[in-house]
């Protein structure tokens, strides 16, 4: 059974269970939207012992962007709050305009694992300029004060940002699907001819402050 037809079949099972009867395709598509915006017991925890929060470098052995080490706490994530962030990584060859990004993330929802969409800039979305929205973006205090550059291009050469706290603010525009749960998110990194540079992968548990 494929992705589609799970979705569809949970929530039919949904609706179902509540005494109602399928009235039209529509409404399947707004259950699943309402099953990826209802928050979620958080999986990684369900053992007893929490998981920690862990990343991999997805690039490959030709990749001229490394993750060598990423690092994000408390876990799981709580928004809004502060979160503490430490990054290395090697710039093997120069970055400039435009640079695409790709992200795509995912939620475990009863036990599958869903795409979110991109909605207003938030989900599974591709940047084609993110040179453009980097400009628009004042470059947090603690990256100045460890020479980390905010703008494009970006040089090669090895970039670390020692474990530092950085303040989240829940956004006034911000989607319903970000609610508590587990999350699986990969970013690739691609240059101004269209060549992977980077990829990096984050499972994460988030919880959202009402």
């Amino acid at each position: 059974m494929n992705m589609s037809a799970r979705l569809l079949l949970v929530s039919a099972l949904f609706l179902l269970a509540k005494g109602r009867q399928l009235r039209s395709k529509e409404e399947t598509l707004e259950m699943i939207h309402s099953l990826l915006s209802s928050p979620q017991s958080l999986a990684r925890y369900s053992g007893g012992r929490p998981l920690s929060f862990s990343f991999s470098d997805c690039g490959g052995k030709n990749s001229t962007l490394i993750v060598q080490n990423l690092t994000l706490a408390p876990d799981p994530i709580v928004v809004p709050g502060n979160v503490t962030v430490g990054v290395n990584v090697t710039l093997k060859e120069m970055l400039s305009s435009p640079i695409k990004v790709a992200v795509t993330i995912k939620k475990k929802i009863l036990g599958l694992v869903i795409t979110i969409p991109c909605d207003k800039n938030f989900g599974s979305c591709t940047y084609d300029d993110a040179c453009s929205i980097l400009d628009k973006v004042k470059c947090p205090q603690q990256f100045i004060h460890n020479h980390l550059h905010c703008k494009c291009p970006f040089k090669p050469g090895n970039y670390s940002l020692p474990e530092t706290s950085i303040g989240i603010a829940l956004p006034s525009n911000l989607p319903s699907f970000l609610a508590d749960g587990d999350y699986d998110i990969e970013a690739k990194i691609f240059d101004s001819k269209g060549a992977q540079a980077g990829c990096v992968h984050l499972d994460l548990s988030l919880k959202v402050k009402s």
